[in-house]
């Protein structure tokens, strides 16, 4: 395994990105969608990530995509100054210390960006303890918990704002 390196999104990487999104997701334990979008959505959704839309850090293990963490900034005027973080790390690479990495740089980019992004949130369910204490450890504070707000497979939890 090579030396994991942090970068910005680049085309040539969106269909890696994309395969990563969609790794994660089939794992239906971290993300908010179980497979990924079709890919011609995401593609869309990656080019404006690299426009006024906000920022994309990814992880790489040599060219491949093997993590990414994304702050969105908010569409609605009133909220133009809220962004929303996202991130995940493909199995076999977390524990790493690439999720510190990760959110660390991208909120470093948002901070020298011109997004104007002053405050951001992000989600998180109330069984991933290890995302949670990441979230706390780079400065993240509890704000609220939706009771039994995901069900997949029958099964019910919080969710952690």
């Amino acid at each position: 395994m090579n030396e994991i390196r942090i970068e910005s999104l680049t085309p040539a990487r969106f269909r890696s990105q994309w395969d990563a999104l969609d790794r994660v997701a089939r794992e239906r334990k971290y993300l908010i969608f179980l497979q990924a979008p079709p890919y011609e959505s995401s593609e869309i959704y990656f080019k404006s990530m690299m426009g006024e839309a906000g920022v994309m850090m990814q992880a790489l293990d040599g060219e491949r995509v093997v993590g990414w963490c994304d702050l969105r900034r908010a569409e609605a005027e009133i909220s133009k100054h809220c962004g929303t973080l996202g991130m995940g790390i493909i199995d076999g690479y977390r524990g790493r210390g690439v999720g510190e990495r990760l959110i660390t740089q991208t909120l470093e980019a948002i901070r020298n960006s011109n997004l104007g992004i002053e405050r951001v949130e992000l989600t998180v369910w109330g069984s991933n303890v290890r995302a949670i204490g990441l979230y706390e450890k780079v400065g993240f504070a509890h704000e609220g918990r939706k009771i039994r707000a995901r069900k997949i497979d029958g099964v019910t939890e919080d969710v952690v704002l």
